[in-house]
Formats: structure tokens, C-alpha cells, sequence
């Protein structure tokens, strides 16, 4: 091995975030019918500006892929670029209005039910006693 200084090169325009796959999760998200679904499904906003349920419903679910115990871990990702244009977002709804957005709905709520409808399509393959348990916890 020889000791010479190692030299680096960067680009001007270099991003990385650490959760990797997450834009390729939101293109299943798109690509299966599942935001079209959360959206027709939960009529929980009057409006839709600047967020439809769906970007609600996937801002806490990708809050938890990456790691985050709490709404208030959303603000993280929130200032990370390169996270945002994996999704094809200028900006995702903040703790604040993620909990304020949790607190619409109610015990039993028929939106939940209707959210909880398959969209159109195949059913979902049988699951069988040999599947791996799927688990929600964080490391």
C-alpha cells in the first residue's frame, strides 16, 4: 500500500439522502392505484390545497419507513432535498398538520372504511400461515 493523499472529486450539483428506496416505494404507491384510492376513498379535506388526503395518509407512512417514532420526526425530512425530489415534491405537510389531520377522523368513521376498500383490480394474494410476520417496529 502506498500512503499517498487521496483526492476527491464532487459535482456542483451532488444529492443523497439516507432513505434510499423511498422514491421507488412512492411509485409503487402511485403505480398500484393506492393514491388514487386513499383520495377517492377519504373525503376528510374541503379542499385540496396545497395537500390531498393522500399525501397525509403516505407523509405518516413514509414518516415511519424512514424511521420516525413521532410525527414530529416528519420536520426531518422536510428540509432534506434530495428526500423531497425523490418524491416529486416541492414540500410535505408538516407535524403540525399531520396530528391536525389525524385528529379528523373518529372512532368507527365511514371514511375509514371506505379507505380500507380495495380500489378495482385483483384481489390481493391468500396469505398462509407460512408467510413471515410483518412488523411495524423500528430497530
Amino acid at each position: 500500500m502506498s500512503a499517498r493523499k487521496p483526492s476527491y472529486r464532487v459535482a456542483d450539483r451532488v444529492q443523497a439522502t439516507g432513505y434510499g428506496g423511498i422514491g421507488a416505494a412512492h411509485q409503487v404507491a402511485v403505480k398500484s392505484g393506492l393514491v388514487r384510492g386513499i383520495d377517492e376513498g377519504l373525503q376528510l379535506l374541503k379542499f385540496h390545497r396545497p395537500y390531498h388526503e393522500s399525501d397525509h395518509v403516505l407523509n405518516i407512512a413514509y414518516n415511519a419507513l424512514c424511521g420516525g417514532r413521532t410525527l414530529d420526526d416528519i420536520e426531518l425530512r422536510r428540509s432534506d432535498e434530495a428526500f423531497l425530489d425523490a418524491l416529486g415534491a416541492a414540500a410535505i405537510p408538516d407535524p403540525t398538520t399531520a396530528g391536525d389531520f389525524c385528529r379528523r377522523f373518529d372512532e368507527g368513521d365511514a371514511s375509514l372504511e371506505r379507505a380500507r376498500a380495495r380500489p378495482s383490480g385483483p384481489p390481493p394474494p391468500a396469505v398462509s400461515a407460512a408467510d413471515p410476520p410483518v412488523a411495524a417496529e423500528g430497530p
